[in-house]
């Protein structure tokens, strides 16, 4: 059964590029959206629009976080931020809240509902390990009150590593390996974790 979102109607302004993207699901970090548009003065006009959160369930949905699901939650979503780079869709362009990443207890896997930011940009001055920790920050201060002491610690290490432009995104995955290693939760594959 599909789990199809209708996203709030506050005024949400998608560019052009964004909505190609996110209707033609070209980048696996958010949820596929379909744009419901109408045509004002000769221009289309988004009416509406949702997302298709089939086997993911929203972070706010779930009561605890603990050390696995931190590191999983880093992980997907520091490589998400970097594909989502790669399609010129940087942190700042988007919320990342507990309402926006979702993830799928199946798959294992993180994705994000993209809700523009409102924010104007200017290009190209984009620092991506910045923006990234700083998303981070946002994300840990709303999660709070749900994750364990651990889980809490090691997202504010990551996020202040991010912050503080000593390493970038790889830099970070590399620290979420490490934690990962001594808590004994895996072994780390590089090919399977960095590619």
């Amino acid at each position: 059964m599909k789990d199809i979102v209708t996203l709030p109607d506050d005024g949400l302004k998608f560019k052009d590029y964004q909505r190609e993207i996110l209707s033609r699901s070209l980048c696996g970090f958010f949820l596929p959206v379909t744009f419901l548009t109408s045509v004002r003065e000769g221009k289309p006009v988004v009416r509406a629009c949702s997302a298709d959160r089939t086997g993911y369930t929203p972070l706010e949905a779930r009561e605890r976080i603990g050390g696995k699901l931190c590191h999983l939650l880093l992980t997907g979503i520091l490589t998400g931020i970097r594909e989502a780079a790669n399609c010129y869709l940087f942190p700042g362009d988007y919320r990342l809240t507990a309402g926006t990443v979702c993830f799928s207890e199946r798959e294992e896997r993180v994705r994000c509902l993209f809700l523009p930011s409102g924010r104007d940009r200017t290009y190209p001055a984009v620092d991506l390990a910045e923006e990234a920790g700083i998303a981070l920050d946002g994300l840990r201060e709303e999660l709070s009150g749900r994750c364990d002491p651990e889980a809490a610690e090691d997202l504010r290490k990551i996020a202040s590593l991010l912050r503080s432009r000593r390493g970038g995104i790889d830099t970070a995955l590399l620290s979420v390996a490490r934690m990962k290693r001594r808590a004994g939760e895996e072994r780390v594959d590089l090919k399977r974790d960095f590619v």
